[in-house]
């Protein structure tokens, strides 16, 4: 068996720089344009409790949910509040650029 090996990079997008035709775009007066980052997400069902874990590689954030989709939008909050209130220089010590996702072959008895 072999893995596709897949290649993450941390994608910023500012959407507000856009408009729907692909140009540029002024933000209203006052207005704070967000810019959103995206990153990798790995959920895992846990065998144990009736929970899926999510974790944030790049960021080594984690959370947890009853369902997938629930992990994943605690996951966000959980991203979204550390980049809020972290240190900057701790953002940039935990912060991966490139995060390899694959799958692997391994012999076992």
């Amino acid at each position: 068996m072999t893995g596709a090996l897949i290649h993450l990079t941390p994608i910023s997008m500012n959407w507000g720089d856009f408009a729907s035709n692909g140009g540029p775009t002024r933000a209203a007066a006052g207005r704070i344009e967000m810019a959103t980052t995206v990153y990798t997400a790995i959920i895992e069902k846990e065998r144990e409790r009736d929970l899926y874990a999510a974790l944030c590689p790049e960021l080594d954030v984690a959370s947890q949910g009853a369902t997938v989709e629930e992990a994943t939008a605690n996951l966000r909050e959980a991203i979204e509040l550390f980049l809020e209130c972290a240190d900057p220089e701790e953002i940039k010590r935990r912060l991966k650029t490139e995060v390899f996702v694959t799958r692997i072959e391994a012999k076992h008895g």
